[in-house]
């Protein structure tokens, strides 16, 4: 179970590190909703958890999604 003491935060740039594109790129995923981010004030946040499953979202094996 996932409790706010252990739930992981990333900004654009952290998350964009994690992924290995561009910090920009990231957060115009953000910005067109096809990423799991929420907006705090000027910033993007992305729980690591959720990007971790949106990733694995986006893998294809034998030209299928993995499950």
């Amino acid at each position: 179970m996932e409790t706010a003491e252990n739930t992981v935060f990333l900004t654009t740039k952290e998350a964009a590190s994690y992924l290995r594109v561009h910090w920009m790129t990231l957060s115009k995923w953000c910005k067109e909703g096809s990423m799991p981010a929420a907006k705090i004030g000027k910033n993007w946040r992305i729980k690591k958890d959720d990007l971790d499953k949106w990733f694995k979202g986006k893998v294809k094996i034998n030209g299928k999604t993995a499950q």
